[in-house]
Parts: structure tokens; sequence; C-alpha cells
């Protein structure tokens, strides 16, 4: 099992990858997917993918130190938790795993 390093930069980049869900794989999700702005991701389960739904979060606010969140005490689990799988890292992200 992977270990998780580093720390929160403040880039904002998981707030803008607001969704994480599964579902089954299907060749017209591609397709739906594309229409949309929604990546697909393989997932560990064998005939899912997650799709990665970028929309900002509407607590997100950017300034010039970095991200910030206007519910940050009060943010919900997937926001506290943070990127938890090799998977989740975005490019420029202050985390990664070994």
């Amino acid at each position: 099992m992977s270990e998780r390093k580093g720390s929160c930069n403040r880039c904002g980049l998981c707030c803008e990858v607001a969704t994480r869900c599964l579902t089954k794989d299907s060749p017209e999700l591609q397709e739906w997917a594309d229409t949309r702005d929604i990546e697909i991701q393989k997932d560990d389960n064998p005939g899912m993918v997650a799709l990665l739904i970028r929309q900002p979060c509407p607590n997100l606010v950017q300034t010039s130190d970095g991200a910030t969140c206007r519910i940050y005490s009060i943010r919900p689990d997937m926001c506290m938790d943070g990127p938890t799988r090799p998977e989740d890292i975005l490019p420029g992200c202050g985390f990664w795993f070994e």
C-alpha cells in the first residue's frame, strides 16, 4: 500500500474536481462524457470507471496567496481527506504517493 506524502499547497485543483463517482463502464459513456467536459479514469474495480466532473466548488475562492475555502471549518469529509489514492493526484498538487 502506498503512503501519501507532501502537503496541501493551496492550488485549489481538488476543489475544481468537485465530484468523483464510480459507475459501470460502457461504450456510450465516453461519448456522453466528452459532451459534458467529464474525464473518465480507470478504477481498480473491474468493469467500473471513475467520472471526474470538473466544476469548481462554489466555496472555492482564489486569492493572491492561493486557494481558500469559504466553509473550511465545516467542509465535507472528501475535502478534509484530500487525495487518498495515487490516481486522485492532479498535476500541480502538493501531495504524492510512494
